[in-house]
């Protein structure tokens, strides 16, 4: 009788990567910004709801993967997206979709 060696969260998560970006696996001793995070995990990250997070997915506007029927987001590509959006952003400026709309403070 051949018993298989149970793996752990990390070994599974590890292979993912390497399936997906075709890195040999890491194992524990892994980089952190190699890490899959889950929907919930980045919308803990962004202070955002977990809707939100599926509705960019969705739009193509944050950069995820699709593992089958599961999506991941990788954490090294989520933290380039933030620096990113910070980038594009200059102080005293606003962002293209809230310019013409009204604050519902204005006293326009």
């Amino acid at each position: 009788m051949h018993v298989q060696p149970q793996l752990s969260l990390d070994d599974v998560f590890s292979n993912a990567n390497a399936a997906v970006g075709g890195h040999p696996p890491q194992h524990a001793h892994g980089s952190e910004r190699d890490e899959l995070l889950t929907a919930d995990e980045v919308a803990d990250r962004l202070r955002m709801t977990r809707a939100w997070v599926y509705s960019e997915t969705r739009a193509e506007r944050i950069p995820h993967l699709r593992l089958g029927r599961y999506i991941r987001y990788r954490r090294a590509a989520i933290e380039d997206w933030i620096v990113e959006k910070e980038s594009c952003h200059q102080p005293g400026l606003l962002a293209p979709a809230a310019e013409g709309r009204r604050s519902r403070f204005s006293t326009r």
